[in-house]
């Protein structure tokens, strides 16, 4: 069986477990197989992820009414949250370790997600003013 980790405690097990996490996972393991080092794949889905999460979060949040500055505040805090509870269930898996630099990157990509979330709704609010007007 072909592996795509040069780690010898991971061999055999490492392609069924990218597998197992779905179309992220296939794309990790391409990425690897590409020669695409683990960890910028890692950083690139960890900030996609978490930009998706916090814009989700804050479209949720200002579909409720909520202002701007609380409205962003809490996404990100409950993108922390997230993944800072994914860091430490981590620990209980074996063959995945925690990572702070995992957390920091998260609540980085929940910012993104939430800063270019802001300009894209002013920009629809804009363009149906246009055409309502």
């Amino acid at each position: 069986m072909a592996t795509l980790t040069t780690d010898a405690s991971h061999r055999g097990t490492h392609w069924l477990r990218d597998h197992e996490w779905g179309p992220i996972g296939l794309g990790v393991s391409a990425a690897r197989a590409a020669g695409i080092g683990r960890s910028d794949v890692e950083v690139a889905v960890h900030l996609f992820i978490f930009a998706l999460f916090g814009a989700l979060v804050l479209a949720a949040l200002r579909s409720l009414h909520w202002r701007r500055p609380s409205a962003g505040v809490v996404a990100v805090t409950l993108a922390a949250v997230l993944g800072a509870a994914t860091e430490v269930a981590q620990l209980l898996v074996a063959d995945r370790t925690a990572s702070p630099l995992d957390w920091s990157v998260d609540v980085i990509g929940a910012l993104l997600g939430i800063l270019l979330l802001e300009p894209a709704r002013w920009s629809v609010r804009v363009l149906t003013r246009r055409r309502s007007g």
